[in-house]
């Protein structure tokens, strides 16, 4: 506890300091405002995918004093001394596109497209024309559990009557229908509150930002708890036909793979 408040403290300042630099740079030496404007963007999208915090404002904090040294350079008195050095300087030769500089990617903008990458192997079910990519892309895989994989353990689990397995896999059935399962309208039922808030116009952003984190949330217990199953399955069962051990170990990965891909690992912790 003491030291994720540590971390947080360092965010804040950290936070506060380029949010400083970039009135600095819009007020003293007259540049656009749209470089707050994106940076706010950057960092939102950052809290939005989950990105480490310290990594992404650290960036953002070198890019900024990179703003300010090169906005000094220009500054009333600077001007004469790069002139001299301009009329010294021979005729500018052509520059190859080998020599041409590549554009600056952000930190932001790299994780993000390293998230998209990773996820872009997964089915998508259309929720919605202005729903995130990765509520999408994550319920597509959940319903792919549901087809793939969830037989195979509602019935090895339902065959051990009597036990507290088969109560597990009672618990588990009615969040599997609610999060993997489409309804008359072809969506999960644990997104109607999802969609609802995508529909309402004037849209409450804050609160569809909310309701994302508690479908990620509900979906990494989810997982976490059928990946349990699973594993004690595979443990503690040498009577398991072993096509059902094939396709067993085959879900296995993929929950893997999905809590790993969304970055659901640490909200499974907190289920």
């Amino acid at each position: 506890m003491f030291g994720f408040n540590r971390d947080k403290n360092k965010v804040d300042t950290l936070l506060k300091e380029i949010r400083s630099d970039y009135e600095n740079l819009i007020k003293n030496y007259r540049r656009q405002e749209s470089l707050r404007s994106l940076f706010e963007l950057r960092y939102h999208d950052a809290v939005e995918y989950r990105i480490n915090l310290m990594d992404f404002l650290s960036a953002e904090k070198a890019a900024v004093l990179t703003l300010i040294e090169r906005a000094e350079g220009g500054k009333p008195g600077n001007e004469n001394r790069a002139a001299e050095r301009k009329t010294q300087k021979a005729a500018p030769r052509p520059v190859s596109d080998a020599e041409t500089p590549a554009p600056r990617v952000s930190y932001a903008d790299k994780m993000l497209k390293e998230f998209a990458e990773r996820i872009d192997k997964y089915p998508e079910i259309i929720i919605h024309p202005d729903a995130a990519l990765e509520m999408q892309k994550l319920f597509g895989a959940l319903s792919c559990i549901e087809k793939d994989y969830w037989g195979v353990i509602d019935r090895l689990l339902r065959n051990q009557i009597g036990s507290k397995r088969f109560r597990d896999t009672i618990d588990l059935e009615p969040e599997i229908n609610r999060m993997c399962s489409a309804g008359l309208n072809g969506l999960p039922s644990g997104l109607s509150t999802y969609y609802r808030l995508l529909e309402r116009l004037p849209r409450d952003y804050p609160e569809v930002e909310r309701e994302e984190k508690r479908c990620l949330m509900s979906a990494a217990g989810l997982l976490k708890r059928m990946q349990m199953e699973i594993i004690k399955a595979l443990d503690g069962n040498s009577a398991v036909p072993d096509d059902e051990k094939v396709k067993l170990i085959e879900a296995r990965g993929y929950i893997e793979g999905m809590l790993n891909d969304f970055r659901l690992k640490d909200l499974a912790k907190l289920t």
